[in-house]
């Protein structure tokens, strides 16, 4: 994604100017993060408008027809705004106005009625509509171990027939059509149109007092400068790990450079540019297993399993782990955390000391960029099969999307760097790379084989054999890598 560009426009013009979404919508003065800068001279004043994006669908009037989205609203989580596809009305919250007025604004253009049904059983509820071929939801938003299921079950509709939709466009995330595509067959993606495939990416984040404290390296620099790599996040992290209440035992009550968890293994090794099952253009490859792979792999066992200087939160001994793993960073007691994304707003909003974003580190300085693994259960969108009308469903689809980088993008960005999330301008460059290069590994993403398990469960082995571990597991993954291309071709 691109840097939002700064929009001041006079207060006459507002009437007269118009660019957005479609043809009949009405100027927004949100920022978007992809915008067109032209400057008018009025007066000797310069004026710098903004002209949105806008998607290439038709304006239909469809006389009240109602666009229902299944999903689970926000699902108990604490920062629930993430994620809603629907407002009821405005209430002075930066995300929940934005997606309040980007619905307004399909709503007004199209003549339809948006909702969002909070359901307790998304997979249920959809099957059930769908074989009663009801249509009661035109879109689904679920994470995308669900969607899968669905989609192998044959209740969703492939995208790629949907002429409406346009997967390229800036406001869809290019990687997963890239690499989720099979058999010419794409069932869900995602992007702009909902920020929960956000939250669930692994990132870095650090703590700038002990950063600061430490005199290391300006860490903006090193990724700026290709220098953030595994070796360079173990040698800042060793400057600070001691055993600061000196029983002789480094664990969960002493200072760490570097904190991670027995997950983080997917974290780097996706992180690296390696791919556990690779998609060239519709031929899927299992990847692991190739000499530069196991390499790659072993280096990050390496690291991970070196418990002088860094720390597994798996092991710590509390009801709540994850709780814990985030007071101690709270705490000032580690420098560098390597987690998902949705640690950052959900406990470190009221943090006294400030932190930072990073990528998660590339494998070495020639790696040409930083690549940010997608979890499982990071959200994205479909089409039930079932829709009576698909050109409604894909219009209204790719409007929302459109109008999400118009409105919702400027404002999450905004959430997060301006105080309530972050603490400094130069994590908006950091979030522009981690957001922009999302790794959607198949043999991850579905479990295909426990590929990704074989190399996660050697980070508790006393002796770690990664090549063992992949050859055990081969046959088992090749059968079934073979029968999830068989199910794409014959759905």
């Amino acid at each position: 994604m691109k840097k939002r560009l700064i929009c001041f426009v006079i207060s006459v013009l507002l009437a007269s100017s118009a660019a957005a979404c479609g043809n009949n919508s009405a100027q927004s003065n949100e920022t978007s993060p992809d915008t067109v800068e032209t400057t008018t001279e009025i007066s000797n004043v310069e004026v710098t408008e903004t002209t949105f994006a806008s998607a290439d669908v038709p304006i239909n009037d469809y006389a009240g027809a109602k666009f229902v989205i299944l999903t689970t609203g926000n699902g108990g989580q604490s920062i629930k705004y993430y994620m809603n596809s629907d407002a009821e009305s405005e209430n002075g919250d930066n995300i929940n106005d934005a997606i309040y007025k980007r619905n307004l604004t399909v709503e007004e253009r199209f003549n339809v009625d948006i909702s969002q049904y909070d359901s307790g059983n998304v997979v249920s509820d959809a099957k059930k509509s769908i074989s009663a071929g009801d249509d009661a939801y035109q879109l689904i938003i679920h994470n995308y171990t669900s969607l899968y299921s669905l989609a192998t079950g044959g209740f969703l509709t492939n995208l790629l027939d949907l002429g409406y939709l346009d997967l390229e466009a800036e406001w869809w995330d290019i990687n997963m059509k890239n690499e989720l595509t099979i058999s010419d067959r794409l069932y869900f993606d995602t992007g702009d149109i909902h920020l929960y495939d956000d939250m669930r990416v692994s990132c870095a984040y650090f703590n700038k007092g002990l950063w600061e404290k430490y005199g290391l390296e300006d860490p903006y620099s090193l990724v700026n400068e290709g220098k953030w790599t595994i070796e360079k996040m173990k040698h800042l992290g060793s400057n600070v790990t001691s055993d600061i209440d000196g029983n002789g035992i480094l664990d969960q009550f002493d200072l760490w450079g570097i904190v991670s968890e027995y997950a983080g293994v997917t974290d780097f090794y996706l992180g690296t540019g390696e791919r556990f099952i690779s998609n060239n253009n519709g031929s899927l490859n299992i990847e692991i297993g190739s000499e530069k792979s196991l390499t790659v792999a072993s280096k990050i066992l390496d690291f991970m399993r070196d418990g002088e200087n860094v720390f597994m939160a798996d092991i710590i001994k509390s009801d709540d782990i994850w709780k814990y793993a985030s007071t101690m960073f709270q705490e000032d007691r580690v420098l560098i955390r390597t987690s998902c994304f949705e640690n950052i707003p959900r406990d470190y909003r009221a943090m006294d000391t400030d932190f930072g974003v990073l990528p998660i580190p590339k494998y070495d300085e020639s790696q040409e960029k930083h690549y940010t693994l997608a979890r499982t259960d990071g959200y994205g969108v479909a089409i039930p099969v079932s829709v009576s009308d698909p050109d409604f469903a894909a219009i209204i689809t790719e409007s929302l999307a459109c109008e999400s980088l118009n409105l919702l993008r400027p404002a999450f960005y905004e959430v997060s760097l301006q105080g309530k999330v972050l603490r400094d301008n130069e994590s908006e460059g950091m979030l522009d790379i981690i957001f922009a290069n999302k790794a959607y590994d198949i043999g991850y993403l579905y479990s295909v084989g426990g590929l990704a398990d074989a190399i996660r469960n050697q980070v508790t082995k006393k002796t770690a054999d990664v090549s063992s571990a992949v050859a055990k597991v081969m046959p088992k993954a090749e059968k079934e890598l073979q029968k999830l291309i068989d199910t794409y071709n014959s759905l």
